[in-house]
C-alpha cells in the first residue's frame, strides 16, 4: 500500500483487454476457431497482450491479430508524490538536502476518473515494469481511498484558560492573538490587522466543507516587502497544505505529452492545484507577467480553474477543456 498526493494526470485513452490470435499457415488447424486468445493481466504491460513475434504451439509459424476480435477498455496514468515530499515546496529550509520522486500510477476501467489533482489517496496496487527510455517501476491500482489530511482535533488548555480569562469581552481574545502571532517574525503589536486576516485564513483551511466562495484570499500592499514575505512565509507553514510558489514554476496547470507513449496529454499540477484545501503563497505581484496575473484574476472572479487542450498539438481530431475547483486561498503582496 502507498499514500501520495497526485501531482499529475493523463487523458483517458484506450488500452487492450483481449485479443484474439491465429496461426498464418492455412494449413494449421489453429488458423481457425477461438484457440489464441490473450488478455490483460493486472501488473502486466500491454506488450504481453499485443505483440508480433507471438509463435504457434502446432507448427511453430507466427501469429497474426483478428483485429475484429478485440476488445478495448479506458486507461489513464497518474503521477503522485508522497505527502511528506510538500515540505519542498514550502519555502523553508533545516540544512538537510533532500529529493524525492513521483511514482507513477496505472489506471483502468472502472478506476478511471477516481482520482482528481491535488487529492491525497492511498492506493493498493501490483507493481510492473515499464520501458521507455529507462526502465520505470510503476503500480496498476486495484484500490483507491481517498484520505483527509489529518488536522489536529481540540483546544489546548493554554488555549482555554486564555479563552476564560478574556471571556467579558468578544474581542479580546483575537486580539490577543493576533498581538502575539509570529511574535519570532514582527514585534508584538505591529501589523495586527494583517495579523488577524492571516489567522482567520489559516482557520479556513481545516473547514473542509466550505463553499468555494468562502475562500479568503489576502492582498497586502506594503513598503516593507521583506518583512511581509517573512511572516507569509511563516503562516504557510502551520498548515498541512501551504505552498510556497516560485516564480520559476507556474501557478496554474500547464501540458505536457505523456512520456510513456500513450499519445495522451499529461496534466501537470502547478502550485494551486497544489495547495488544494489551502494556502498558495504567490509573492509579490511585480514578480509575474501580465498574462500570468491576468489568468489569477480570472481564476479568483470564477473559483476555478480551466485547461484548454488543443486537439491538433496533440494528435486528438477535437479540442477538449478540463475545470477543477480553486479550493484554495491565494496569498499575495505588492
Amino acid at each position: 500500500m502507498m499514500q501520495g498526493i497526485v501531482i499529475a494526470m493523463t487523458t483517458i485513452t484506450k488500452y487492450t483487454q483481449g485479443a484474439r490470435f491465429l496461426c498464418s499457415d492455412e494449413a494449421c488447424p489453429l488458423s481457425k476457431g477461438f484457440q489464441y486468445i490473450r488478455v490483460h493481466v493486472p501488473g502486466a504491460t500491454e506488450s504481453a497482450t499485443i505483440r508480433n513475434d507471438f509463435l504457434c504451439n502446432l507448427c511453430a509459424s507466427s501469429l497474426q491479430e483478428d483485429r475484429k476480435f478485440r476488445v478495448l477498455g479506458d486507461k489513464q496514468i497518474v503521477e503522485i508524490i508522497a505527502t511528506k515530499a510538500l515540505r519542498a515546496f514550502q519555502g523553508y529550509s533545516n540544512n538537510q538536502p533532500f529529493r524525492f520522486q513521483s511514482l507513477t500510477i496505472f489506471l483502468r476501467d472502472e478506476s478511471v476518473n477516481k482520482m482528481n489533482i491535488g487529492n491525497e489517496y492511498k492506493i493498493i496496487g501490483i507493481p510492473t515494469c515499464v520501458k521507455t527510455s529507462q526502465t520505470a517501476v510503476c503500480i496498476e491500482a486495484n484500490s483507491i481511498t481517498f484520505c483527509n489530511s489529518k488536522v489536529p482535533s481540540g483546544i489546548s488548555d493554554n488555549f482555554r484558560c486564555l479563552l476564560s480569562l478574556t471571556s467579558s469581552s468578544c474581542w479580546k481574545f483575537t486580539a490577543i492573538l493576533a498581538n502575539i502571532f509570529a511574535s519570532q517574525i514582527t514585534p508584538p503589536g505591529t501589523y495586527n490587522l494583517l495579523k488577524l486576516c492571516l489567522l482567520m485564513s489559516l482557520v479556513q483551511t481545516t473547514d473542509r466543507n466550505k463553499e468555494l466562495e468562502d475562500c479568503l484570499d489576502i492582498l497586502i500592499i506594503t513598503s516593507d516587502t521583506l518583512l511581509i514575505d517573512r511572516l507569509l512565509n511563516f503562516s504557510i507553514n502551520l498548515v498541512p497544505r501551504g505552498i510556497r510558489h516560485l516564480v520559476s514554476t507556474e501557478i496554474f496547470p500547464t501540458l505536457s505529452r505523456n512520456k510513456y507513449g500513450t499519445g495522451a496529454v499529461s496534466i501537470q499540477a502547478g502550485s494551486a492545484l497544489l495547495a488544494k484545501g489551502g494556502i498558495c503563497f504567490i509573492g509579490d505581484l511585480a514578480s509575474h507577467k501580465k498574462d500570468k496575473l491576468e489568468q489569477l484574476q480570472t481564476v479568483l472572479e470564477s473559483r476555478s480553474i480551466t485547461v484548454y487542450i488543443p486537439g491538433k498539438k496533440f494528435g486528438e481530431d477535437i479540442d477538449q477543456q478540463m475545470t477543477f475547483p480553486a479550493s484554495v486561498q491565494f496569498l499575495v503582496f505588492c
